[in-house]
């Protein structure tokens, strides 16, 4: 498989396919074609797609191992004009071939010296349909995982997994052998992927497919820092020269841990680090061109040009002599993932920056809302960000200040592609001293956190430098989501009184606990008829503090005790299903079971979607959450259960009517090596993480996150029941990250 663009080794693969980049100095498929004749292969088929006639003329029909007959390898071209995916790609030069037996599919753009001879033996005797050659990585987010019983035959397959749905490391290579048999299941002449298309289909329909596990070398060359290490690797650290053209580093240039390509010029004085030159680029005398660099094919460096680190030249760059020229990488990019988003420091200008890769990996002409919090900073960070948006072609809307919850309600509420909320965040650093911080946090169309392939999309454009659009888009000012999202909140708890029976608010006062983000939810009870008072001394006690985190104090019946978001989700669920207003309801997969099992046992038909991001085949749940906000919303919550008790009813008698349970989340620091080797040691994958189940009921769910750490959610009937369950699973965590 020749196909390849390579977007993400731009500007190396601007004039070339991937498949020619070069390691060690020869094209990337000529190493697969030793590797090939290395295990007595001698027929290949390279399916091209990208500038895939450059491969054809620099092979032709034939290509010999050490330039000699004794290894040859008989080489045909298939040619796809449209996309067919992995594959329809091999769909279309199967059946020219005429393949009458298994056959090997193997990438042309990954290295790796994999034993394909064992591979065979191990396919023949495990009589499997197809053989998956697996390998392991550290990272397996951007590769497709695959999950095998004792015996290596495949039971799951998990395509590019954010790291709430790692559950191994161990990574599909893109190596497969095929029975010829399986290629009827494939249609002809549209597109059509191994990993999300063939194999899910095989693996639902019984054929055996069997995971062939290796520890050889196997590099999947997907980004710049990929490529370099690679070569690095190849050449133990030394400058690596391309096998082909002609090329002149003059005797006083200093070249250092570099990659030149065939026809690169390098004048006197000169000084090239960790850089990578591609094909016939020249640079004059006294330049310098600094780590992480990539200089495009048929660049011209004039003399005593200074090209800073990690910068990124595009082919036919023409450098004055004296210039310093600098598009880093990342020099403006200063965040992190985070749950909900992303977490920086904060810097004016990283904002623009995150404003285009935001804009780019949302698509041209994407309508993206943005919202802050009250700050002077955050007014000027939400500034900075929608002229980013705008100069990459979508639409930036201000909806002015405003929680998240607001951003999720717009998300859901008015055709936004994208909603991003900024807010300041305070961390305690120890001595009294306070880190600020940056929260930037997204929601999609259903309100809730987007996309893997929306997360990816993001990441691959932080790593790089967006291009400013042609065409500059506006910026939308709209000043009524506040009032929008009170009136809905008003609506909210008005259905809920009137499910009591009653249309007024007894006399009762309430005091509001929280941040800014609070003051709406003290105006809108206050609109419903209760009395809101600053004094503690009252009859209900309200503690909103953001989205998901909600305490509610009855003390008209002399109790302080807290009432929490989940517990009063079970509440309004069973008051629901009461009075038959409840027909269907989405939760997230880490919900308790109680709330569960209440709508269950109520005949609601239940939808399932994963807070962490999602791979879209819990859509039809996602659409679903936007009927009850109040399940994932803490001011939907908060007023509903508010107009109950405002009714008349204490809080007391309504926990009683809900089964008991408990429910914790916790998290215990752990690296990317120790969050896989939980995943693989502990519990039973499920849709988000993996489970343990407890003996006498509950369970606790283990879930890998952005930062270093895996999150523990206990879920029990009784106290005494989550805390053996959580020493139980924390002990045995621990004992995995201790025996690394």
């Amino acid at each position: 498989m020749a196909g390849g663009e390579g977007k993400r080794l731009r500007p190396i693969t601007e004039r070339i396919p991937k498949p020619l980049v070069e390691v060690g100095g020869i094209p990337i498929i000529e190493h697969i074609f030793k590797l090939l004749i290395k295990h007595n292969i001698s027929e290949a088929w390279i399916t091209t797609r990208y500038l895939g006639n450059l491969i054809e003329e620099r092979f032709g029909d034939s290509y010999f191992s050490d330039g000699d007959n004794s290894g040859k390898l008989c080489l045909r071209y298939s040619v796809e004009d449209t996309p067919l995916g992995t594959a329809g790609g091999v769909k279309k030069a199967f059946d020219f071939a005429g393949f009458d037996s298994s056959f090997l599919v193997i990438s042309g753009d990954a290295m790796t010296d994999i034993d394909l001879s064992a591979a065979e033996t191990f396919h023949t005797q495990s009589s499997a349909d197809v053989t998956i050659i697996l390998s392991s990585a550290s990272d397996p987010r951007e590769y497709g995982t695959v999950l095998c019983g004792s015996d290596g035959r495949i039971t799951r397959f998990i395509e590019k997994p954010a790291w709430q749905q790692v559950l191994t490391d161990t990574v599909n290579t893109g190596i497969y052998i095929i029975n010829r048999e399986v290629m009827s299941y494939i249609p002809q002449g549209v597109p059509f992927d191994f990993s999300n298309d063939l194999f899910p289909i095989l693996l639902r329909g019984g054929k055996r497919l069997m995971g062939f596990e290796t520890d050889a070398h196997w590099c999947d060359i997907g980004s710049i820092p990929d490529y370099y290490r690679e070569n690095m690797h190849y050449s133990d650290g030394e400058n690596v020269f391309s096998k082909t053209g002609n090329k002149k580093v003059s005797d006083g240039a200093s070249v250092s841990g570099s990659i030149l390509y065939g026809g690169v010029r390098i004048g006197e004085g000169s000084s090239i680090n960790n850089a990578v030159i591609c094909e016939n680029t020249v640079a004059g005398i006294n330049v310098t061109i600094g780590a992480g660099s990539v200089i495009g094919a048929g660049c011209s460096l004039g003399d005593g040009c200074f090209i800073l680190p990690e910068t990124r030249l595009p082919s036919g760059t023409v450098i004055e002599k004296n210039r310093i020229v600098g598009r880093g990488v990342k020099q403006n990019i200063s965040f992190v993932f985070d749950e909900g988003g992303l977490i920086g420091t904060g810097e004016i200008c990283s904002f623009a920056e995150l404003g285009k890769s935001i804009g780019s990996a949302s698509g041209t002409g994407a309508r993206i809302g943005v919202i802050s919090g009250r700050s002077s900073r955050e007014h000027l960070l939400k500034e900075t960000l929608m002229c980013g948006i705008a100069a990459v072609g979508c639409t930036a809307f201000d909806f002015g200040d405003g929680s998240s919850s607001m951003a999720a309600f717009a998300g859901a509420r008015l055709g936004m592609t994208l909603m991003v909320h900024i807010e300041s965040i305070k961390e305690n650093i120890g001595s009294g001293y306070q880190d600020e911080k940056i929260k930037v946090s997204f929601f999609d169309e259903d309100g809730l956190y987007p996309s893997r392939a929306f997360e990816r999309a993001l990441c691959a454009s932080l790593d790089d430098k967006v291009q400013e659009s042609s065409s500059v888009s506006d910026i939308e000012r709209c000043d009524d989501l506040s009032l929008l999202y009170r009136s809905a909140l008003i609506a909210s708890a008005r259905d809920e009184l009137r499910l009591t029976g009653e249309k007024h608010i007894q006399k009762t006062t309430i005091h509001v606990i929280g941040g800014e983000d609070s003051d709406m939810l003290g105006i809108v009870l206050a609109e419903l008829g209760f009395d809101v008072t600053d004094e503690s001394d009252c009859d209900l006690i309200v503690e909103y503090e953001g989205q998901h985190k909600l305490y509610i104090t009855d003390k008209r019946n002399g109790t302080t005790e807290k009432t929490d978001m989940w517990h009063v989700t079970a509440i309004l669920a069973l008051n629901g299903i009461k009075h038959g207003s409840l027909p269907d309801a989405a939760l997230p997969y880490i919900a308790p079971l109680c709330i569960e099992k209440i709508l269950t046992d109520g005949n609601v038909t239940i939808a399932k979607y994963r807070d962490c991001p999602s791979d879209r085949e819990d859509e039809a749940a996602r659409k679903n959450s936007g009927k009850t906000p109040w399940m994932c919303d803490a001011a939907f919550a908060a007023v509903r259960i508010c107009a109950v008790l405002g009714s008349g009813i204490h809080l007391k008698s309504l926990t009683e009517e809900i089964p008991d349970f408990y429910y914790s989340d916790t998290h215990i620091p752990a690296d990317c090596a120790e969050k896989i080797r939980i995943m693989r040691t502990l519990g039973n994958p499920e849709a988000e993480g993996v489970i343990i189940k407890g003996e006498k009921g509950g369970c606790v769910r283990i879930i890998p996150d952005c930062g270093d750490s895996v999150r523990i959610i206990t879920d029990a009937e009784s106290t005494e029941a989550a805390a053996e369950l959580l020493s139980f699973s924390e002990k045995k965590i621990r004992e995995l990250i201790k025996d690394k």
